[in-house]
């Protein structure tokens, strides 16, 4: 094994030298058998289980050995020489570098070093609380730990801890009825690295919250789903909004139909539950759906037996097709509606011809694509 001291920095050699079985030197600073063989790229790679990063390139020459060399955002760690390097809690989102040589007597090839690796510390997502009325239980929708990692998970009522059992839920007991509950989620490493805590919204499970409608979509027509009932002595209220505003719609309707002013814009439901006597509910809001008016693709003319045949889009169900031809720019009246051939006239020649498609529903209409323009000789 060889020994000595780094460039900007000590290194750690790795692999066995020949130890002056040839001598290569001819004085000091005089060198023979070059060039000198350099290092490929390193390449690193992440152990999560024991939070290790280990640098790899290529194999030294027979009587050469590797050396190493770590980087934290451009300063070299002190004291690391190894091929493997454990996170400590100052490298977190900080661009680790490996750096390697090689090393043979006097020689040294050059230091080659890795792209830096940036890792986070993990970040458990924000707790989830649902009520089961029937158990009267409160439970958490919890994350799961990365690799490596052990999750914590801490119940409080109005920020007094209550139980620190790791438990996804918790019975309610007479003292809970109508304070906050909240639980707190985090992650620590077996190395002694300890994530940050995410803190769920409190609940109040005094009062009867609904479940998340769904929506399903038919040609302009939104339905919701509502799941559940409300509880006896509660009743239930819905509100259709687009993006935030609220839409005038007939109180009760699980159903909702598009405006010309619904396309293109995220449309949802909310449902509350209302007491028969005082409170109510959050809003509870399906998830948004968007739709857009349907477009033509754009149509395609070939000539052939002294027409134009026109290529075009059929509509989705529920739509029609309007087709309009036009001669330099300006419609063909004479043409009926769903005509995908035309015959040029005499004195269409040199001008262009060009078709326009557009769908059609009731009151709705998408915009018109033409086809690129044919010039009849």
């Amino acid at each position: 094994m060889v020994s000595c001291n780094g460039l900007n920095g000590q290194f750690e050699n790795t692999g066995s030298s020949d130890k002056d079985k040839d001598d290569d030197t001819k004085g000091e600073g005089s060198f023979v058998n070059k060039p000198v063989v350099n290092p490929t790229k390193p390449l690193l790679s992440f152990d999560e289980e024991n939070a290790t990063l280990t640098v790899a390139s290529s194999k030294p020459p027979t009587g050469w050995v590797s050396q190493f060399k770590w980087y934290r955002g451009g300063v070299i760690i002190e004291g690391q020489r190894k091929s493997a390097y454990g996170y400590t809690e100052l490298d977190w989102k900080k661009g680790i570098k490996g750096v390697v040589r090689f090393v043979k007597g006097n020689d040294v090839s050059e230091e080659v070093s890795s792209d830096a690796y940036t890792k986070s510390s993990p970040i458990p997502s924000v707790p989830v609380l649902s009520f089961d009325p029937v158990s009267a239980k409160v439970k958490a929708t919890l994350p799961k730990a990365p690799t490596g990692w052990l999750l914590h998970v801490r119940w409080y009522r109005a920020k007094v801890v209550i139980t620190a059992d790791n438990a996804s839920s918790y019975t309610y007991t007479s003292n809970d009825w109508g304070k906050p509950i909240t639980v707190v989620v985090w992650y620590s490493h077996k190395k002694g690295f300890t994530s940050v805590r995410s803190t769920s919204n409190p609940s109040m499970e005094n009062i009867a919250t609904p479940q998340k409608p769904t929506l399903t979509f038919d040609k302009d027509n939104l339905k919701a789903v509502f799941p559940g009932t409300p509880p006896t002595g509660w009743t239930s209220k819905m509100k259709w909004y687009r993006e935030d505003l609220e839409l005038l719609v007939a109180e009760g309707s699980g159903e909702y139909n598009y405006t010309l002013s619904d396309w293109g814009h995220p449309l949802r439901v909310g449902i509350q539950y209302v007491s028969q006597h005082s409170g109510a509910s959050p809003i509870v809001y399906s998830d948004p759906q968007t739709h857009n008016i349907p477009t033509p693709n754009k149509p395609t003319l070939t000539y052939g037996a002294g027409k134009l045949t026109a290529s075009v889009a059929t509509p989705p169900e529920g739509w029609t097709r309007d087709i309009q031809w036009y001669l330099s720019d300006k419609k063909l009246t004479d043409i009926d509606a769903f005509d995908t051939d035309y015959t040029p006239q005499a004195g269409d020649k040199g001008k262009p011809l060009k078709i326009g498609i557009t769908f059609v529903r009731d009151r709705f209409k998408s915009a018109e694509i033409y086809s690129d323009p044919y010039t009849a000789p």
